[in-house]
């Protein structure tokens, strides 16, 4: 086992109470080199594995309750309730941000396609990569629900 630091400090949940940070949401990038956390305080870390585990953070527009990192490695996507933001992974520069009516309940890239896809409550959303279009629900899906669905390119 590898201990990793975690950043000390308190945060407002949700709910809004007021207590200890916490880990929300964790990704690995596809090489295994960084491991990215989500906190109750509404940052990323990104842990540097193959460098011993170096820190580094950014501020999030909210508590990231899911992480993905695109399939080049390039690019950390995160649900942050109504905002699915991408950052460059290496920097954690953010590279587009979108809203939708609808607070996420998951989200994953597409590791063949590059394509997130969201779940909005019931419904399955598909976002291509880098596509200027709406995501497509799935089958099962309810398009209507889907008003305002979120689009971030590149993938």
């Amino acid at each position: 086992a590898h201990t990793l630091p975690f950043p000390a400090r308190a945060a407002y949940a949700e709910d809004g109470t007021y207590g200890p940070d916490r880990v929300h949401a964790l990704a690995f990038s596809p090489d295994g080199r960084w491991l990215f956390a989500g906190t109750r305080s509404a940052r990323v870390v990104r842990y540097d594995l193959a460098g011993g585990g170096a820190v580094s953070e950014w501020k999030a527009p909210g508590q990231p309750g899911f992480l993905a990192v695109t399939a080049d490695g390039t690019g950390l996507i995160g649900q942050c309730l109504n905002t699915v933001v991408r950052w460059n992974a290496a920097t954690g520069a953010v590279e587009a941000a979108a809203d939708a009516d609808d607070k996420f309940n998951g989200l994953a890239v597409d590791p063949g396609t590059g394509d997130l896809v969201l779940a909005l409550g019931s419904v399955l959303a598909r976002a291509p990569a880098g596509a200027p279009a709406a995501p497509r629900p799935t089958p099962a899906g309810d398009p209507g629900r889907v008003r305002h669905p979120a689009v971030l390119p590149g993938g």
